[in-house]
């Protein structure tokens, strides 16, 4: 066989290849539709609203997670208010947390200016979570607490009526 031969048919061979070859997609590009995932993760569902001092509030976000401690821990997000619980649990079951004892505390946050449960100057009921529904899937229930105001310290902020649903990571 002659060089030429030879040259030509790797030629030929090199000109199928990249006539194969999709020129339109690339795999460094990162739009690949092939790179899906084989078992896509669905968003986890979290809901989450209340009355603060009388005004109507519902989370735009809602995340909950317990720790290999047993401490179950929720945020709910809405604007610029956030509202916090770390709940002491000794496990899945339905229960209803004091909030002025220890390991079991809500903070209220209103941008920087922070506000955590504790007792209150004139004896007033600090509040209270009741999980009604506890599984390593999902949490529901409900709250109700009083804190001092974040911003002037003298105030009360009164949230009322709260609810949650979270599913848990």
């Amino acid at each position: 066989m002659s060089s030429y031969f030879v040259r030509g048919l790797l030629s030929f061979c090199l000109l199928l290849t990249f006539a194969a070859c999709d020129s339109t997609r690339s795999d460094l590009d990162g739009n690949d539709p092939d790179d899906r995932p084989v078992n896509p993760v669905e968003p986890l569902d979290g809901s989450c609203a209340a009355s603060i001092d009388g005004e109507s509030f519902a989370a735009d976000r809602a995340t909950a997670s317990v720790s290999t401690e047993g401490v179950l821990n929720m945020t709910c997000e809405g604007g610029l208010v956030q509202i916090l619980f770390r709940l002491q649990t000794d496990d899945f079951a339905p229960i209803t947390l004091p909030l002025d004892v220890p390991g079991s505390r809500a903070q209220y946050r209103v941008g920087t200016n922070v506000s955590v449960t504790n007792t209150l100057p004139n004896g007033e009921n600090v509040g209270a979570v009741t999980i009604s529904t506890f599984t390593r899937d999902r949490v529901e229930g409900t709250f109700y607490f009083n804190v001092l105001s974040p911003i002037d310290d003298t105030s009360i902020i009164r949230v009322t009526r709260g609810s949650f649903g979270i599913d848990l990571p």
